[in-house]
């Protein structure tokens, strides 16, 4: 039973560090003001690696593979998605 607890407390913490890695992401893209196809890219994949952390973030990975997938130009979608970047920071 012990044993049990302790794997839920090292997933637990796992989880806890990948939401902290995404927060650092998501910092280091605001950091210039500006979301790019590379850094929207970076991000796409790394929450698809990462889906536990995904789904906290259902809304942003969303709009993240619908603006990169469907060829918009992030221009036009790059004030939502800082929107959405700045609310998972909060």
């Amino acid at each position: 039973m012990c044993l049990q607890g302790i794997q839920i407390n090292a997933s637990s913490e796992e989880e806890d560090g990948k939401v902290h890695e995404f927060k650092g992401m998501v910092n280091e893209i605001m950091a210039d003001g500006e979301v790019d196809y590379k850094k929207a890219f970076e991000l796409r994949y790394w929450l698809e690696e990462n889906k536990e952390v995904a789904k906290e973030y259902q809304e942003l990975f969303y709009e993240i593979r619908i603006t990169l997938e469907d060829g918009s130009s992030i221009r036009v979608e790059e004030k939502d998605l800082k929107s959405l970047l700045r609310r998972s920071l909060t």
